[in-house]
This record gives C-alpha cells, structure tokens and sequence, in this order.
C-alpha cells in the first residue's frame, strides 16, 4: 500500500510542475490584456474628444470616428485573443 501512495505522490508532483509552468504565460497574457484594453479605452476616448471637438471641420470628425471604430476592433480583437488563451491554458491545465 505504501508503494502505490508513492506512485501518487510521484505522480501528483509532476502535475503540480506542469501546472506551475503554466502560471508564468497565463500571467504573461494577463498583463498583456490588461495593458492592451487600457489603450484601446484611450483611444476610444482620444477619439471622441477629436470627434467633439472637430467644430464643424469634417475631416478631424472623420478622423475621430474612424479612431473611435479602430479602437472597438481592437477591443474586439483583443477580447478574442484573450479568450482563446485562456480556453487554450485552461485545457493544458486539466
């Protein structure tokens, strides 16, 4: 009996290995989200203050809104790359 508590605890080492490599790119990825949504949010808002402020210059209003369009497509983007890590780390954790 005492062999096979062996085998397990053996074994349960290697998964807790496996698990704690996984940890440094899930943070990775984590603070990479993190920083690249913060951006996009400032950029939304970039462009709405050129949106809002263009006073009648169709051009800078332009240039606000396709901002404010560039910036949800990379929220989007950004949404779905993080998604997918963490579906693709959370099945090399199980």
């Amino acid at each position: 009996m005492d062999i096979i508590n062996h085998i397990l605890a053996d074994t349960n080492l290697e998964i807790n290995k496996v698990n704690k490599t996984l940890d440094i790119p899930a943070t990775l990825i984590n603070w990479v989200g993190g920083i690249a949504g913060a951006l996009a949010v400032i950029y939304i808002m970039a462009g709405g203050i050129l949106y809002l402020t263009a006073g009648g210059n169709g051009d800078q209003a332009k240039k606000g809104g396709q901002t404010i369009v560039n910036a949800f497509l990379g929220l989007i983007v950004i949404a779905i790359s993080y998604g997918l890590a963490a579906w693709i780390i959370g099945i090399l954790n199980s």
